[in-house]
């Protein structure tokens, strides 16, 4: 049996109150609460697009 150890990230994640037009670059984390598909216009048996609300 192989272990592979994981690397750890100590990666620093930006506060909410960071968020702002003028940056370009964040890190946030956050949970998917729902998720769903929507489906295309002309093509109701395609998905165009999936929709998650994050909180």
């Amino acid at each position: 049996m192989v272990h592979i150890q994981k690397a750890k990230h100590t990666a620093k994640f930006n506060d909410i109150s960071e968020i702002d037009g003028g940056k370009e670059d964040l890190r946030i984390k956050a949970r998917v609460i729902r998720m769903w598909k929507v489906p295309a216009f002309s093509n109701p048996s395609e998905y165009s697009s999936l929709e998650t609300p994050i909180g």
